[in-house]
């Protein structure tokens, strides 16, 4: 009996085209500063689901880096385990899709990474301020 063929794993895998608001730098600023909900770190960055055209994204299918913010492992999981990011972060007073055009501006307006940080702290801390009154 004939063996069927192996596929080769050596072949090379297809890279995803780049979409403009995809920043692996991004991605690190928002890992740099504390989770909007709880002050703790690490944080993960979430991508918010419904960013843009009030559409959720599905499983492996989400918004660009540009639409991240920073959220606590276990903040991270109660956001989804909730199905609605938004309504979850406004329970907590939180513009999520705000913070997350805040962050992004900052991030590409501050080329030092000193004055990058410390504006996406000054952005983090309002959010938790508002969140609080």
């Amino acid at each position: 009996m004939a063996l069927p063929p192996r596929i080769d794993k050596g072949l090379p895998k297809r890279d995803k085209p780049k979409r403009p608001g995809d920043s692996k730098a991004h991605l690190d600023f928002i890992r740099s500063l504390p989770c909007c909900v709880t002050g703790h770190t690490p944080v993960d960055p979430h991508h918010l689901m419904r960013a843009v055209d009030d559409r959720p994204k599905g499983a492996g299918r989400r918004h660009e880096d540009r639409w991240a913010i920073p959220l606590s492992r276990a903040t991270h999981e109660a956001a989804h385990a909730n199905g609605d990011d938004e309504a979850f972060l406004a329970a907590h007073g939180i513009d999520g899709r705000a913070l997350a055009e805040s962050l992004w501006r900052a991030f590409n307006k501050h080329e030092d990474p000193e004055e990058r940080l410390a504006a996406g702290l000054r952005i983090v801390s309002r959010c938790k301020q508002v969140a609080r009154v």
